[in-house]
């Protein structure tokens, strides 16, 4: 496992201008940070999730508290392909790690072996 900074991250994705969440507002998330707003994203999968701003806005924020309340986040899962980033899941996890500008635990698995 090692710590990368999320702009290292997005530069390797094969996928032009990628970034998480990119229509997600700062403002957005802190709504829900200010206003205490969490759910549990450690015990609940998000089936059946609304793909709305404000879903995903919460989600981060309660993310963020986690990581602001020294709860350890699960490492996302990157794959190399060829010489890109797949990213299968941690999309709200990079958001998150991004809005605090800090390094995010990674798990690199080279599939070109």
């Amino acid at each position: 496992m090692i710590l990368i900074k999320v702009v290292d991250i997005v530069k390797k994705v094969n996928e032009p201008d990628y970034f998480p969440y990119k229509h997600i507002k700062n403002e957005d998330i802190e709504y829900f940070l200010e206003n205490k707003q969490f759910i549990d994203t450690l015990n609940t999968q998000h089936n059946g999730y609304k793909d709305t701003v404000q879903n995903h806005a919460q989600r981060i924020a309660s993310i963020i508290n986690l990581i602001k309340n020294g709860i350890i986040i699960n490492p996302v899962h990157i794959y190399i392909v060829d010489d890109y980033y797949e990213i299968e899941d941690g999309h709200h996890r990079l958001r998150a790690f991004h809005y605090l500008n800090k390094r995010i635990s990674v798990i690199l698995w080279n599939m070109n072996t």
